[in-house]
């Protein structure tokens, strides 16, 4: 007979749902940007008046000009990560809604577009639930592409030169 040692741990589902939408789909640094959030329990109840946190992370992303290949989703982190570009708090009404807004400015230190991840966090004596979403904020109004690359700063660049313009509708410049 031989005996196998077993952990029991209690696991408890989250007792509420977190719902993030926004109401533009990129931003230039410097935009506002603009969150509906929604909070309801897993009966469908709404969180109403309850308080919660928000912070907005930012992660280094590299444009392409092929947008189709892009997949900023893939970016999300179940346990958050990046820079903090700011932080805050507000309240869910009476029917489980908040609306937040802040300025999507990137600081000087970052050199390159960003993904913005907004994370929300009620304020209640129960088991998390985090909402996330995230966003793309662009360094500048436009980006430039060479491809293909040859050469360096010292000897020299060659390649085509791409530019694509930020502002909306996106398209290729040229």
């Amino acid at each position: 007979l031989s005996n196998t040692p077993v952990i029991v741990e209690s696991y408890r589902k989250p007792d509420m749902e977190i719902s993030v939408t926004s109401q533009e789909n990129e931003y230039i640094s410097g935009d506002t940007a603009h969150f509906t959030i929604k909070g309801a329990t897993m009966f469908g109840q709404p969180l109403s008046n309850i308080e919660f946190s928000y912070r907005i992370l930012l992660n280094t992303h590299e444009e392409i000009v092929d947008r189709t290949k892009e997949n900023i989703d893939r970016t999300i982190s179940y346990y958050g990560g990046g820079e903090v570009l700011t932080s805050g708090g507000g309240r869910f009404d009476a029917n489980g809604k908040a609306e937040i807004s802040f300025q999507a400015a990137l600081p000087a230190s970052l050199e390159s577009s960003q993904t913005a991840i907004i994370e929300v966090t009620p304020k209640i004596g129960a088991a998390p639930s985090i909402g996330k979403m995230i966003r793309l904020v662009h360094r500048g109004t436009f980006a430039l592409f060479i491809d293909p690359l040859k050469g360096d700063a010292v000897g020299g660049i060659s390649g085509t030169v791409t530019a694509m313009d930020h502002q909306s509708p996106r398209r290729i410049v040229g």
